[in-house]
């Protein structure tokens, strides 16, 4: 195994002096090479936009304004297979990729945040409001009893 290294120089040596090129290879560092794509790296791949529940492209599924009820949008997705998370086609949880990174922006359970009933900030904001109003009507009008609060549609 000592011959291997002056064998290799020596080859070198003779291509050059006979003027055939020695292929030359980009010297990575060490952690360049255990990078390993599992696909072919593409910029100019654009994403293209589809909701489920329209079932037209151009928005998100939760920018869709054509069904506004969250029991509605369930129901389009059990009729249409889909599963809650993703809203893709013909999988369940044990079968999806995004299961162990995605989760829903409002309150961070494994549905797709267009079917979550958690109410938003301003919802919530407007629920506060609505009921500090009604109490402080009820104490004016000398109204007394308990009363509950009116609740936001979602």
């Amino acid at each position: 195994m000592k011959f291997l290294p002056e064998e290799v120089e020596g080859t070198i040596t003779a291509n050059n002096i006979k003027g055939s090129l020695v292929p030359s290879y980009p010297i990575k560092s060490s952690l360049e090479n255990f990078i390993v794509h599992s696909r072919p790296i593409s910029k100019d791949k654009k994403i293209s936009t589809f909701c489920p529940f329209c079932e037209s492209s151009g928005h998100w599924p939760q920018q869709c304004n054509s069904v506004t009820d969250i029991s509605a949008l369930v129901q389009k997705l059990k009729a249409t297979n889909r599963y809650f998370l993703c809203t893709n086609r013909g999988h369940v949880q044990k079968n999806c990729f995004r299961k162990e990174i995605y989760c829903c922006s409002k309150c961070r359970k494994k549905h797709h945040v267009s079917i979550c009933k958690t109410p938003t900030n301003e919802q919530s904001a407007w629920q506060t409001l609505s009921s500090a109003n009604t109490q402080q009507y009820y104490a004016q009008n000398g109204i007394t009893g308990r009363f509950i609060a009116p609740r936001a549609a979602w």
